[in-house]
């Protein structure tokens, strides 16, 4: 993985690189988008010719901001969704968690003119009625393997460092289907 220097959000970047096997890559993405900052994130992904994946919310941002969400799709960005409104689907019943995920899958139909494939579900939280509900519906959930926590600070240099510390698979993680599958 490298990382190039320079700016983000008018903050000083630091410069990474980190040569990986070539058989193995990192997935940059992006949670709860788009956001205020999401113009400017792809800018710079755009300036870098870098991809990345961003999860939508339904509600909040894909029927908010369709505008910024063709924008991810026609600078070649997946776009995928977390969900309609954010509720954590596994303390809601089953079908009111399969609706959550259909009104985000739709959402981002209608803005793209293609339906997701992944769900990366709200707060990473999952069961076996997720995982159904979401083979039902011809997708597959995807979480992480490292988080920046960075709505915990706004540390440029601490996100960096977690996200290359933390980068690569778990000890004992295993891949099913493609993306991660739990």
């Amino acid at each position: 993985m490298a990382a190039a220097a320079g700016r983000d959000l008018g903050r000083p970047v630091p410069r990474l690189v980190r040569r990986l096997p070539q058989d193995e890559c990192v997935a940059l993405t992006f949670d709860d988008s788009p956001s205020v900052r999401t113009p400017r994130i792809l800018d710079i992904l755009h300036r870098y010719r870098v991809r990345a994946t961003f999860f939508t919310l339904g509600e909040h941002h894909v029927a908010a901001d369709p505008g910024t969400v063709r924008r991810m799709a026609a600078e070649g960005h997946e776009v995928e969704t977390l969900a309609w409104s954010h509720r954590i689907v596994t303390l809601i019943g089953p079908a009111e968690a399969r609706e959550e995920i259909t009104r985000g899958r739709d959402a981002v139909a209608k803005a793209i003119g293609r339906p997701p494939v992944l769900l990366r579900p709200p707060q990473g939280r999952t069961s076996p009625t997720v995982t159904a509900s979401c083979r039902r519906l011809g997708m597959v959930q995807v979480l992480w393997s490292a988080t920046a926590s960075d709505y915990e600070t706004t540390d440029c240099a601490l996100v960096t460092r977690r996200i290359v510390t933390r980068t690569g698979p778990r000890p004992g993680e295993e891949y099913r289907d493609g993306p991660l599958d739990r």
